[in-house]
């Protein structure tokens, strides 16, 4: 009897979880959601699609979002590695991006964050 009360409570504890696991994202999710709206705003500026890859010192976390969080982004130039557009870049905690700035690049804001490591 103990059991099947015990089962049963940790069925309906997972069935209430359910809905908030499958709409949590991952920073790494809000990342790459990021870094498409602004490679996706790049190319429209530009006339041609952009890729993009992230560094090597980039967030790799797999923690779960847990409110809007805001990324300071700098896009670099493949081959040289000059800065060539920098943004703040708001989402949910469902990974999705509310809010997209470009920021000038000799900004307090762009160069302050750009310095954060």
């Amino acid at each position: 009897m103990i059991t099947r009360t015990h089962l049963g409570l940790a069925l309906a504890t997972a069935a209430l979880l359910a809905p908030i696991s499958l709409h949590a994202a991952t920073e790494m999710d809000a990342l790459n959601a990021c870094a498409t709206a602004l490679a996706a705003e790049i190319g429209d500026a530009q006339g041609s699609p952009v890729t993009f890859q992230f560094s090597q010192d980039s967030l790799e976390s797999h923690t779960l979002l847990k409110g809007r969080t805001t990324y300071y982004l700098n896009a670099a130039a493949p081959g040289t590695g000059a800065i060539v557009a920098r943004a703040n870049c708001e989402v949910d905690s469902t990974g999705e991006v509310r809010s997209l700035k470009q920021l000038h690049q000799n900004s307090f804001d762009a160069r302050h964050h750009s310095a954060i490591r």
